[in-house]
């Protein structure tokens, strides 16, 4: 770029401003009414919390047998299962990313979350990464299964909840059938392989072969569709 260039960027600006003041003015007064987003830095888990909002966003809330709250009972072997399933650079990562996320959309609260997660496509597309690592780690998935159920139901906060093979089937559905959506449909499986690699959503694919093989049994084991609770 030439001074001289640059002398007519900043002639037409000069001549312009006149026309766009009352606009800044109108925006930045608005902009004092704004409640600005301040992380709370005591909150240092925020994939647990992020992976928490989407279960409440599909798994209808009831009271088990044990008098714990479901699905919130399941979030302590959630965490663990995370911790375990994640090095811990990945989880550092992800982390990071899921405060990212927060800061984008200006709030930590539950239903601001769950809101921005339902309606924002930019939102969805930012929470792909957590929850498409997560899902990739339920490869070999009877084995991963067994572990999560596991964690759940040794998590000290439980109450001695035990969780059944039927409210494992709401939570993973709850958190990755969207994913599996997403394969179904020709678009879908090009956006994964543009943005992953071509073999990615075979990948996945096998994975919920696995899931709905175990869900079909369980399925035919209690002769009543799993999965009431899921929206």
């Amino acid at each position: 770029m030439t001074r001289e260039d640059l002398g007519k960027i900043e002639k037409k600006f000069n001549e312009s401003w006149r026309h766009v003041e009352s606009l800044f003015d109108n925006t930045c007064a608005q902009c004092t009414d704004v409640p600005w987003y301040v992380r709370d830095e005591r909150r240092k888990d925020a994939i647990t919390r992020l992976v928490y909002v989407r279960l409440m966003m599909s798994v209808e809330t009831r009271m088990t047998t044990w008098g714990v709250e479901f699905p919130r009972v399941v979030v302590p072997g959630l965490q663990s299962m995370i911790s375990v399933m994640l090095t811990n650079r990945e989880w550092r990562i992800l982390n990071d990313h899921a405060h990212f996320i927060f800061d984008y959309v200006g709030s930590d609260d539950d239903a601001v979350l769950a809101s921005q997660l339902k309606l924002n496509r930019a939102v969805q597309l930012l929470c792909q990464r957590i929850f498409l690592t997560l899902l990739m780690r339920f490869k070999g998935f009877n084995n991963r299964r067994l572990e999560f159920m596991r964690a759940v139901n040794t998590a000290p906060a439980g109450g001695g909840y035990q969780m059944s093979d039927a409210d494992f089937c709401q939570v993973f559905e709850a958190l990755f059938r969207d994913y599996h959506d997403m394969i179904e449909s020709e678009d879908g499986r090009l956006r994964l392989v543009m943005s992953h690699s071509e073999e990615f959503p075979e990948r996945i694919k096998g994975i919920f072969d696995a899931y709905f093989r175990f869900k079909a049994g369980v399925a035919m084991a209690s002769k009543v569709k799993v999965g009431p609770h899921v929206k």
